[in-house]
């Protein structure tokens, strides 16, 4: 039996990486590994609001029905421990997007990563590229 170790790295996940997971898609074994090894995933506190929008939206397409959604698993089986980023002010938050190149709702995930030193996990190709340029490491896949 493989021995489990945790990395004390901090995980930030994003809600691409996160959808992916809950809905098996391409990638999400390796995304399993991550969240075994990092059993307390961070995110900003826009996380389940941005997933459950997400979620409601494969609804509305009749992606994923109602019994579907009951038997994900709520709390993705493992720890989110939603972080408030280190921006002081919507206006402080729409120049970091706009330095970054990205959604007020993405820069949040890059200033957490950054914040604290963390491995970034997204799927989200323009979140990758700011994040790379910002010296933080990103999961890939």
């Amino acid at each position: 039996m493989k021995a489990v170790v945790h990395s004390s790295v901090p995980l930030i996940l994003d809600a691409s990486a996160a959808i992916a997971y809950l809905l098996s898609e391409p990638g999400c074994e390796k995304i399993e590994q991550l969240l075994i090894d990092h059993p307390e995933a961070h995110a900003p506190y826009h996380w389940h609001a941005e997933v459950g929008n997400v979620l409601l939206g494969q609804l509305k397409k009749d992606a994923l029905t109602e019994n579907e959604l009951i038997e994900l698993n709520p709390e993705l089986t493992f720890s989110i421990g939603s972080q408030q980023t280190h921006y002081q002010s919507s206006l402080a938050l729409a120049a970091a997007a706009k330095k970054h190149g990205l959604t007020a709702y993405d820069v949040g995930y890059l200033i957490l990563a950054i914040d604290l030193k963390g491995i970034l996990c997204t799927l989200d190709t323009a979140l990758i590229q700011a994040a790379k340029k910002a010296g933080v490491t990103v999961a890939t896949f």
